[in-house]
């Protein structure tokens, strides 16, 4: 075997109030990836889409999916970009929005419920810190989002997406360590050029 390979065998545990933890999958080698700071998202089938963060340090495309009806992991496509440290986030319509992250910055993309993947080319995010972005869903379907810094933006998903650019939070509440929970709503509006 080769000596920078590193086997990593994955265990999935399923817990249901009815019927405690019960061991689900295992599975080796070739199946799935070796991962650090991998994130989840349930979509509306109640399907689990795992994005990895990578191994040792790097970034990597990969995604798998946990079907809940048959209890399995599966390798699914991988993502446009590698990401190190990226968010998802679940939409109103089950796919999921992918952003940030390491070596994916650049532009968000979006896992449909179908498996596909398709990069957002129209939404730039770039110009926002790339450690797990901050995000959460609106009642118009927009994302509102902020980084580390506090750079707060809508982003929309439909089509190829859009990004709008907001004002920035308060630097006390942002950093590398903080959370993020969102309690209410908030309507942003901006002011017209008749309130100036």
């Amino acid at each position: 075997m080769d000596a920078g390979l590193r086997v990593v065998e994955f265990s999935a545990f399923v817990a249901a109030p009815s019927a405690g933890l019960a061991l689900v999958a295992s599975t080796g080698i070739g199946t799935l990836t070796t991962s650090i700071a991998n994130l989840e998202a349930k979509s509306t089938t109640g399907d689990i889409t795992i994005v990895n963060g990578g191994t040792t340090n790097t970034a990597n495309a990969n995604t798998n999916l946990f079907d809940s009806a048959s209890n399995t992991l599966t390798r699914c496509a991988e993502m446009k970009r590698p990401r190190w440290y990226s968010s998802v986030t679940t939409l109103a319509s089950g796919d999921v929005l992918i952003q940030g992250g390491l070596s994916g910055a650049d532009f968000p993309e979006i896992r449909r419920e179908t498996g596909a993947l398709s990069l957002l080319s129209t939404a730039p995010t770039g110009g926002f810190d790339y450690w797990y972005p901050r995000n959460f869903v609106g009642q118009d379907g927009r994302v509102f989002g902020f980084d580390i810094a506090g750079r707060m933006y809508f982003l929309d998903p439909q089509g190829t997406g859009s990004i709008e650019r907001l004002d920035n939070l308060v630097t006390d509440l942002v950093g590398t360590g903080s959370s993020a929970v969102l309690y209410a709503c908030l309507l942003y509006t901006s002011p017209s050029p008749r309130d100036s």
